[in-house]
């Protein structure tokens, strides 16, 4: 079919089903509760999202071209269930939640006033830009943010952050500002960030508490990034992986075996997490395949 309009329906209304929407399809109900199911085969184009709703995609991210979210000004709840490819908010005081799986690319973009934008427990964002004000909530995952606006509150401390020239974003309780524009990593201290690059060791020596990218020439390349923060009370190690998944390492923490205690963050299991406990010092990752490990100062 060519373009698909919705603009109305409940909570069970709309299943696509082993079907191929060509153009975009238009979500715009007026009541603002209307649910679209992407299943079996199905692909569609696009998606334009100009009203509350939700969309769930059961198949791969890539069964959807592309998704905008339009703010409409009353800031109706769009919800997202399952994985994702790109999503881009715009418009006026759009309010986002993904309520499951994982989002590949989200974009506030430039033109957007006040988005909210919450990511439940168990779902990740992989790459964050935020080239507008917005406030993140929730305790999922982000794995990269870049962020080119002033106005940026997240109460999620990203694995890694790019931040734009004389930009500063909050996160948790501590602001995060890089005037050279260079990357900065999330912290130890309350879910914060720190600026400046830093990365996990390799297995020749430790690194900083700071977690992060890699750029130690040592470290294994599997190893893409890792972070130390907090999630309210609860102190996590996330760690996310370039190669492999969860099942592909072995993890120990000051000696002792802790890889049934691992959980995946993301359905690929590429980003995986851990609830620290009090005095755990050191993460030694190993691979599987060939033994490599990075060692991991968390303190």
């Amino acid at each position: 079919m060519g373009r698909l309009v919705v603009l109305g329906g409940g909570g069970n209304s709309i299943h696509l089903r082993d079907s191929q929407v060509g153009k975009t399809l238009v979500i715009n109900d007026t009541q603002n509760k209307v649910r679209v199911v992407v299943e079996g085969s199905s692909k569609v184009s696009d998606v334009l999202l100009k009203s509350g709703a939700i969309l769930q995609n059961t198949g791969e991210a890539k069964a959807i071209g592309g998704l905008t979210v339009q703010g409409s000004g009353t800031g109706p709840l769009v919800q997202f269930e399952g994985n994702f490819g790109d999503i881009t908010v715009q418009g006026s005081n759009p309010n986002v939640r993904l309520s499951s799986g994982t989002i590949q690319n989200l974009i506030v973009d430039k033109s957007t006033q006040q988005s909210s934008i919450l990511l439940s427990n168990g779902t990740s964002v992989v790459a964050l830009q935020a080239n507008a004000p917005a406030t993140i909530t929730g305790t999922g995952v982000i794995s990269r943010a870049v962020i080119q606006s002033n106005g940026v509150v997240s109460s999620i401390s990203p694995s890694n952050v790019t931040l734009g020239n004389n930009t500063t974003m909050k996160v948790g309780e501590k602001v995060v500002s890089n005037s050279s524009g260079s990357t900065g990593t999330s912290g130890s201290s309350g879910g914060s960030g720190s600026s400046g690059s830093s990365g996990g060791s390799g297995s020749s020596g430790g690194s900083n508490n700071s977690g992060g990218s890699t750029p130690n020439p040592s470290t294994p390349s599997y190893l893409k990034s890792w972070a130390v923060s907090f999630v309210g009370p609860v102190e996590y190690v996330s760690v996310v992986f370039e190669t492999g998944t969860i099942a592909d390492y072995k993890f120990a923490i000051d000696g002792t075996d802790v890889t049934n205690e691992f959980t995946p963050v993301t359905t690929e299991g590429t980003v995986v997490k851990y609830e620290l406990k009090a005095g755990q010092a050191k993460l030694v990752i190993t691979n599987k395949s060939d033994n490599t490990t990075a060692t991991l100062a968390l303190r």
